[in-house]
């Protein structure tokens, strides 16, 4: 299961469910996401049976030396706990409020209205060429989230009002379709076995080994599902953005980041540095050239990052208001177009673009 090409054929697999029966595809995941949960619960019922047991037997035999037996019961019992009730750290960045940017926080506020998302709680600014909805489980694996909102300054800066528009469009999107609460779900379980796994690994001994046999199956066959959900989900998200805006508007937006975060990678940053081999002081202003180099990036690598197959399955689907069904979500790039019925060609002819 460690091997790519077995992961990635697993993860077809699970398009191939998702694409034929969407619901029965997620309560598929829902049941292996309950699956890795019920073993989880119930190895640490044990353990924690085994520690009572165990005092027990230490209060009625009165040995001390029946302590050390109860570490081993005990230790599992807690490591469990702690993997269910983990912490997720809050994003970084400076919050800002309404005060601050009235403008920002008033077109923030009425794009949530019209998504129907949500608010958030918090409002974040950081230096990253991005922009997200994060949630925070403030109990664990019992959810309550913290909503925060992070942009990124050089993508504000650096996208027209109208592309920038779309984008916040598409973030609120995860708020408010359904998909969000389940997928945030599936997320803080992925968090705990991401907690499980970093633990154990390290120390595999004839102890862990009812964890990691469990594991080494569950693991990848769980973040393969959890891929395929999460991929559908930003298909949704990109229809609430083009329903909001347009979907012009959408497929620029999906087009200017992906070939501005490309250029910059490729481009901006190797030469940034370069600069050090021939001039003795930095740069004076190296953000304002940051973002001066994300306003000119040329217009042919906009153009060539539509060739990207995914990045091109998405703005086809946003451009011709095809809708985030699993079909056209999973349908190939090359297939994803919308005929002059408004119908997606590589949709069953039931399927309509637009639908839900």
């Amino acid at each position: 299961m460690r091997n790519l090409e077995k992961y990635r054929d697993l993860i077809a697999q699970a398009e191939g469910a998702a694409a034929a029966n969407p619901l029965l595809y997620k309560i598929h995941l829902a049941l292996l996401a309950a699956l890795g949960i019920g073993y989880v619960v119930l190895l640490a019922v044990l353990a924690t049976v085994c520690t009572l047991f165990v005092v027990g037997l230490m209060l009625v035999s009165k040995s001390v030396l029946l302590i050390k037996l109860a570490l081993v019961p005990m230790g599992i019992a807690f490591f469990l706990a702690r993997a269910l009730w983990f912490r997720v750290p809050p994003p970084q960045g400076r919050r800002v409020t309404a005060s601050e940017v009235p403008v920002l926080f008033a077109e923030i506020e009425q794009l949530r209205r019209q998504v129907h998302a949500k608010p958030v709680h918090e409002v974040l600014l950081t230096s990253d060429f991005n922009a997200a909805v994060v949630q925070v489980p403030r109990l664990g694996m019992l959810g309550w989230p913290k909503r925060y909102l992070v942009i990124g300054l050089p993508l504000l800066a650096s996208l027209p009002p109208y592309q920038f528009r779309a984008v916040l469009a598409h973030e609120f999107g995860h708020l408010a379709q359904n998909h969000a609460r389940f997928g945030n779900w599936i997320y803080r379980i992925r968090e705990m076995w991401s907690q499980i796994l970093d633990a154990v690994e390290p120390r595999r001994t004839l102890l862990t080994g009812l964890f990691t046999r469990f594991f080494d199956w569950y693991a990848p066959y769980f973040n393969a599902y959890s891929f395929v959900l999460a991929r559908a989900n930003e298909y949704a998200a990109d229809r609430e953005s083009s329903n909001i805006t347009s979907p012009e508007d959408a497929g620029d937006a999906l087009a200017a980041v992906y070939s501005k975060s490309e250029y910059i990678e490729a481009r901006f940053w190797s030469e940034f540095y370069g600069r050090a081999e021939s001039q003795a002081q930095p740069p004076s202003q190296p953000f304002s050239d940051y973002v001066s180099a994300l306003r000119s990036v040329p217009t042919e690598h906009s153009t060539a990052a539509l060739t990207i197959p995914i990045l091109r399955s998405r703005t086809a689907c946003v451009r011709w208001a095809c809708g985030p069904t699993f079909r056209c979500a999973f349908s190939s790039p090359l297939r994803t177009r919308c005929s002059a019925t408004n119908a997606c060609s590589s949709c069953t002819s039931s399927t309509r673009c637009g639908a839900s």
